[in-house]
């Protein structure tokens, strides 16, 4: 569904990414892991045609996007949702506009449609609807995020999610409550997602599929066991910290996902 081959993306002559190799089959969820600036989030952005890389290819849902036009980039860009760490919501829009706009601007449903459609994505959330006039900042951090999925779901057909650090910042109960967002949207719709997050303890309940990145290249790609067990300089260092407390965590979680 997702496959980059040999991306390379430099900004103001800095390289970004550095022969970026990875796939993500149809319906499977891949974690991308690295610390703060080493390019995960720049590859969500390439994913989504906001970014064109140097070189390399996109290929979407089997068809190669590189140097597409910006009209097929929309048209791919329906099925593709995208989840930013704030959720990325417009200040001045109650959450019901905020969840229609896309339906308001780019189809011709009436209101009553609009406003059943953005309902029941609320409900397909956990949200109740009579939040639907409330502004975005009278909601906890883990309400915006959850209003951002109803968001896709109610103006995209996505058979991609992406999630920008969909965690950070957030409470525990509200972690649980995206999390479980994300792994059960993946089941019940088989949506092919990829989430960014630089926390270990995250990444191990979203999925058994890794890729880590450091500098701006692929340092890993497999699953938990194998991550464990790298013997790659960074990856050991960065995993130090967890090793002993989550060695339990990334057994149990192996079982269960297979």
């Amino acid at each position: 569904m997702i496959q980059l081959e040999n991306i390379y993306l430099s900004l103001g002559g800095r390289p970004i990414l550095k022969n970026i190799n990875f796939a993500v089959p149809r319906g499977e969820t891949k974690v991308i892991l690295g610390p703060s600036g080493s390019g995960k989030s720049s590859i969500l952005k390439i994913i989504l045609g906001l970014w064109r890389p140097d070189s390399g290819r996109v290929i979407i849902d089997g068809r190669d996007m590189t140097g597409a036009s910006n009209e097929e980039w929309d048209r791919a860009r329906y099925h593709i949702g995208m989840i930013f760490q704030e959720g990325a919501l417009f200040d001045s829009l109650t959450v019901g506009e905020n969840i229609g706009y896309w339906l308001f601007e780019h189809t011709k449903m009436s209101e009553e449609e609009i406003e059943v459609r953005v309902g029941r994505a609320l409900v397909e959330v956990g949200l109740d609807p009579e939040i639907l006039d409330r502004m975005p900042d009278e909601l906890s951090g883990g309400m915006r995020r959850r209003v951002a999925i109803a968001r896709a779901l109610a103006s995209l057909e996505p058979k991609i999610m992406l999630y920008d650090e969909p965690t950070t910042g957030l409470d525990p109960l509200a972690v649980e409550t995206i999390i479980d967002q994300i792994t059960s949207l993946q089941k019940r719709k088989e949506v092919t997602s990829l989430v960014v997050t630089h926390d270990i303890s995250d990444a191990l309940k979203v999925s058994n599929r890794f890729i880590m990145i450091a500098e701006g290249e692929v340092i890993f790609d497999g699953n938990s066991e194998e991550l464990r067990g790298s013997n790659h300089p960074f990856v050991f260092r960065f995993l130090g910290p967890f090793k002993s407390t989550l060695a339990h965590a990334f057994a149990s979680f192996g079982e269960e996902k297979g």
